[in-house]
Parts: C-alpha cells; structure tokens; sequence
C-alpha cells in the first residue's frame, strides 16, 4: 500500500496526513492507494502526478544522497505544489535549509536511477508501505 495508507489529496486539501480508508482505494503504478473521501479518490484519479508524493514517496533527502530511505508520511512539505516527504524531522530541517538544491539533485538522481529501480533492489529503510514508481 502506498505512503502507509495515507490519502495522498488530503495533504493538499487538508493541510497534512489522514489516515485513508480502502473503502476508496485505487490502483496506481502498481501500488494500491487509500483514501480518506471518495471525493479525493476522484480527484487523485483525474490528476494522480498532482498528488502523489515526489520521488516514489522516497525521502527528498536520500534521493538527493544517492539513497532510496522510506519517507515518513507524516513527516512532509508541499513545496510548488509538490509533496515532499522526508525520512524524519530533523533530516527535513536540514533538507529545507536548501530545497531548491536538495530537489534539483534529486532529480538527477532519480532521473539517472528510477528506470532500473525495483522494489528488491531499493535501499536500507524501504519497506512494502512505500511502492516505487516513476
């Protein structure tokens, strides 16, 4: 299940994580994903790379490292209208002292790596909660 069950369109209409609910899940990229309204299934439907976190639901921060660590759901940032999580508060804080440096290296990063990327293949701190896609 994608970002530990959380509704990917609440970070954007409720200002951070809700707990969604597979009464309206969906499949996306191969991961199945909660929702907390069917409202917000719609939506995330309608414009999925709006929603869903940025990197695989990867920490911006060990994408940006050369790592694949799980990111935290509740643990996150919209930044240009992107969702960001991160591993824990305190890599956050040290990622958000540059973003604009951190996401741009993990661009490159994730550009260079995420075709060969798979679930048996990622890093240390990957659980099944977070499902890789491009």
């Amino acid at each position: 299940m994608a970002i530990s069950g959380y509704d990917p369109v609440a970070y954007f209409t409720d200002g951070g994580p809700v707990i969604g609910s597979e009464a309206f899940s969906a499949e996306w990229h191969g991961a199945e994903w909660w929702f907390a309204t069917e409202e917000n299934r719609t939506a995330f439907l309608s414009a999925p790379d709006s929603f869903a976190p940025q990197f695989g639901g990867f920490a911006v921060e060990g994408v940006a490292n050369g790592n694949r660590f799980a990111g935290n759901p509740e643990v996150f940032k919209i930044l240009e209208s992107r969702l960001y999580l991160s591993r824990s508060p305190k890599s956050q804080s040290l990622w958000l002292r540059n973003p604009d440096g951190y996401i741009r290296e993990a661009e490159a990063a994730w550009a260079e790596s995420c075709p060969a990327l798979a679930p048996d293949k990622a890093g240390p701190g990957v659980s099944e909660a977070v499902i890789p896609y491009c």
